[in-house]
């Protein structure tokens, strides 16, 4: 008998493991299995382990998915993201004889999305769910580990959110509603015209920022006077009911004197946007390449040192003003990101964080801000 013995689920994230187990009667010389993780591609690398007796094989193949499962930041009022979550076919063969030759074949097929749980997340998610899949089909939640206890954006920030569409309907048409609630007490609903449609398991985003939705266009000709508190979105389906979660945003009315956004990749395929109120202070740090000169008779007037090269960095140091536990927590991802921007007008400048380190301790005398130091990146010189 040749069988796949365990294996991940049917939705994993290609930046966890992904773990098989492959068990076979046989007991050949030179007996070994060998994986196919693209089965049909003739230049697809493939990982082949000899077995010992009657030992089963353990293979791990999620680094051959990681790059594979990616999603692009959108300034649309929608978008599919066809290439970020995918279905996969891994082919597992038997090898042996003499010459050694392919046998039975067996296929595993699921779905893979790219992103992983980060560490900093891990303990709590794992005492609320079981795996990433359990967390999808329950919460329907929006593919973000900002606080859910409400996120505090500006009026004019650049949010996106981005959600995995695990209907059957094929295709399934989705809209944004809005639910918004008034300094007053009160509450309605805003149907801000955004709709898409796409296949099953497609991840789609939406821009849901404040302005981005038309609220404060619609409140000022509908509700002239009311004065916004927080709003929150949701995805529904053809019929028009819900299907995701509910994700709520506290509306940061205060004028600040310094305000700046950074928008990065997120642990999963989303992209978040956070907004920095603190000062910032900027600078020019110059690199300089010198050389040592000898001296000649023929330049006698020639100084004993020379500049070859200088490289210029334009480096910030920003406080992030204000932040709850919970969204200090949550910066985690942005010092983890692999892809970060500075948001200048209509403008996304990519940037480097410098900081190394993250402070997010508890104390009785509790600053609640940040300081982060990141550096503009340019094209390369020569």
């Amino acid at each position: 008998m040749f069988a796949i013995t365990s294996s991940p689920l049917a939705l994993s994230l290609t930046g966890m493991p992904l773990p098989f187990t492959i068990a076979s009667d046989r007991d050949e010389d030179d007996y070994r299995i060998m994986a196919l993780p693209f089965p049909g591609d003739p230049g697809a690398p493939v990982d082949i382990i000899k077995r010992g007796g009657y030992s089963d094989v353990h293979f791990e193949l999620s680094e051959y998915f990681f790059n594979k499962r990616i999603s692009e930041y959108s300034s649309l009022s929608s978008a599919v993201h066809q290439d970020a979550c995918q279905q996969a076919t891994i082919a597992f063969e038997e090898y042996y004889g003499n010459p050694p030759s392919g046998s039975n074949q067996i296929t595993w097929t699921g779905l893979l999305m790219g992103g992983r749980i980060p560490r900093w997340k891990q303990y709590e998610f794992n005492l609320l769910y079981t795996s990433f899949s359990n967390w999808i089909t329950t919460a329907k939640p929006f593919l973000t580990f900002a606080p859910r206890t409400g996120k505090r954006v500006q009026p004019d920030q650049p949010e996106r959110l981005y959600w995995l569409n695990t209907l059957s309907a094929t295709p399934a048409t989705l809209t944004l509603i809005c639910g918004v609630y008034f300094t007053d007490g009160s509450f309605v609903l805003y149907d801000p015209g955004v709709s898409l449609a796409t296949n099953p398991n497609t991840v789609v985003s939406f821009a849901t920022g404040f302005a981005q939705l038309g609220i404060n266009t619609w409140i000022a000709a509908n509700h002239p006077g009311k004065v916004v508190t927080n709003y929150y979105v949701q995805v529904r389906n053809n019929g028009g009911a819900a299907v995701s979660e509910a994700f709520l945003y506290v509306l940061d009315l205060n004028d600040y004197a310094y305000n700046r956004y950074l928008i990065f990749k997120n642990s999963l395929v989303g992209y978040d946007c956070i907004a920095l109120t603190g000062e910032a202070d900027e600078f020019t740090d110059i690199e300089r390449f010198t050389a040592e000169r000898v001296p000649d008779v023929n330049f006698p007037t020639r100084l004993h040192k020379t500049e070859y090269k200088s490289i210029a960095s334009e480096v910030v140091k920003v406080n992030t003003g204000f932040l709850s536990n919970d969204e200090r927590n949550w910066l985690n991802e942005l010092y983890l990101s692999s892809e970060i921007y500075e948001v200048s007008g209509s403008n996304l400048i990519r940037i480097l964080i410098k900081s190394k380190q993250l402070d997010r301790s508890k104390r009785i005398f509790e600053p609640g801000s940040v300081e982060i130091e990141y550096e503009r990146l340019f094209l390369a010189e020569k």
